[in-house]
Parts: C-alpha cells; structure tokens; sequence
C-alpha cells in the first residue's frame, strides 16, 4: 500500500482559488462602489457650499440696500444692482457659466469657484403687498457640477431677501 503525501488535492486548489476569486471579487466592487459614493458626496457638499455662499453675498448686497434698481419693481431680470446706504453699488449677474459681483463700478469678479457651473440665475423684484410691507426679492439660482466619474448633480435654490428701505 501506497502511503499519501500530505497536501491538497487538484479539486480542493480549484475549489480555493474558486471562493478565494469570489472574495477578492466582491472586495473589489465594494471597493469601487465606496469610492464612488465619496465622490459623489464630495461634489454634492461642494454644490451646497457654493449655492450657499452665492446666495449669502446677495444677501450682503440687500443687508444695507437704499433702493433696488435692476430689475425693475414688478420684473425679473438675469442681472441684480443695488444701491446702498453709502452710495455704492453692488450688482451682481450670470457671466457665463459664473456668478460675477462688482462693487462701485469696479472690475467684476467672480464668486464661484471654477468646479461649478451656473446654469441659471434670476432675480424677481416685487413690491409689498401695502405701502408699509417690505420690498421682496426672489432669487432663483440652479448650479451644477460634474462628479470625478463624470456623474452631473444639478442644484436649485431660492431665496427670498426683504429690502429694508
């Protein structure tokens, strides 16, 4: 009688390397399928961060606003200027694919980063309701932005700042 060598079996080594790819499979598209969600929580906050500070510096412009004068009481207008208290004007437009802000007549500068795109922006100016309510001014702001896979995550945003006069 033949005496057995200690090892595996060729059906044993193929039924290892068999779950061993099943494992190293599975890591794999958990892998990948992490690094995706990252990705897309990443642009997703990078979205909110941007719409919320564009939103903020209109926001700013109105805080201290003597009179609103594009657009016009009553229109809606792509475009946003505002004069202040102390006599400067602020206004702010979509410029292309960005959000640009000029203060007293200086060169406009933009205020998204370069990551975004600004697919719309628009300012609705309205009277109050009676002589003593408050001016409004809506403002309807749609960013957008590519994930590293190339994934587009779109954003809409409105707001409504009141004009203290």
């Amino acid at each position: 009688m033949k005496k057995s060598l200690p090892g595996f079996t060729l059906i044993e080594a193929i039924l290892y390397l068999a779950l061993f790819s099943i494992l190293i499979g599975g890591a794999t598209v958990c892998a990948f399928e992490l690094m995706q969600a990252a990705q897309y929580g990443g642009t997703r906050a990078m979205l909110s961060e941007e719409t919320d500070f564009i939103l903020a510096k209109i926001e700013w412009a109105t805080a201290d606003a003597q009179s609103v004068t594009t657009p016009e009481t009553g229109a809606t207008d792509t475009a946003l200027t505002i004069a202040r208290r102390d006599r400067s004007i602020v206004s702010l437009a979509r410029s292309g694919a960005d959000v640009v802000i000029a203060e007293g007549g200086g060169t406009p500068a933009p205020l998204n980063n370069t990551n975004v795109k600004i697919d719309n922006l628009s300012f609705t100016h309205r009277a109050g309701a009676t002589g003593e309510d408050p001016e409004e001014l809506v403002t309807v702001l749609t960013i957008s932005a590519r994930t590293p896979n190339g994934f587009l995550l779109t954003r809409i945003a409105t707001s409504t700042v009141y004009v203290r006069k």
